[in-house]
């Protein structure tokens, strides 16, 4: 089976009355349709974290799902996957950037290289250095090693272990996206109806949940759909993949 998990990051300590929690939600496709598996949960997931190293295993843990340690998985993470080159060389003694721009948006210590292409298009994003979303960011990069995920050389944005792949994606993209939408299935948009309707904080986490979702099945089925690394996105940092049909379009909306 081909499994798409989306992942809306909560904080490392984020409890179950926390404002923003963890969110995951797992879809298969059969017969050009979507199926939500299991439930989608929303919750602290460190836990499940801390005592396992097998993705299956957290997943069916959270979500009630029965998934099996050979399937395969395509994950979409909403949360930085690598700090800016600049913090990273900073950290390591190495070089520091010949300026520090005026405009805080070009700020190579704010903001990694896909993080200022996005401000470029109209889609501000949050920074793990200067927002408050270190938390989120670090315990997503934890959760890659603790997967054994890695990127192979040459590869930026992608992170894979035997069946399982996993990328950075940035939920606010997937709301100026036809494409999609159309890759959303009845079941789904029933789905995002529902969610909508109870219009409280669990459904924004969930509802981003889904949207991640749907960008992990599309870069399984058809990565062209979403932009990839620019020649010039250093491996270290990753890359948020985005609709490529949502660039250009206005988005007001932060993460």
């Amino acid at each position: 089976m081909d499994y798409y998990v989306g992942w809306d990051v909560g904080g490392w300590n984020c409890s179950s009355r926390s404002a923003s929690q963890d969110a995951l939600a797992i879809l298969s496709r059969e017969e050009q349709s979507f199926r939500v598996m299991g439930s989608i949960s929303r919750g602290p997931i460190r836990k499940s974290i801390n005592r396992s190293s097998k993705l299956h295993s957290i997943l069916n843990e959270e979500c009630g799902t029965s998934i099996q340690h050979d399937d395969s998985i395509t994950i979409a993470i909403d949360t930085p996957l690598g700090f800016p080159l600049a913090v990273q060389s900073l950290i390591s003694g190495g070089d520091l950037p010949p300026e520090v721009p005026d405009d805080y948006s070009e700020n190579p210590y704010l903001y990694r290289v896909t993080e200022r292409w996005l401000f470029s298009r109209n889609f501000p994003t949050l920074s793990a250095i200067k927002d408050m979303i270190g938390s989120q960011a670090t315990k997503g990069m934890h959760a890659l090693r603790k997967l054994g995920l890695t990127t192979a050389e040459g590869e930026c944005g992608v992170w894979r272990n035997g069946r399982i792949v996993a990328i950075e994606c940035y939920p606010t993209t997937c709301k100026r996206s036809e494409n999609v939408g159309c890759a959303g299935s009845a079941t789904v948009q029933r789905l995002f109806d529902s969610l909508d309707d109870a219009r409280h904080l669990a459904a924004v986490d969930q509802i981003d949940a889904v949207h991640c979702a749907l960008i992990a099945y599309l870069f399984a089925a058809d990565k062209s759909q979403l932009v990839g690394p620019t020649h010039n996105a250093p491996a270290s940092e990753g890359w948020i993949w985005t609709p490529r049909d949502a660039i250009g379009r206005t988005a007001q909306i932060r993460r």
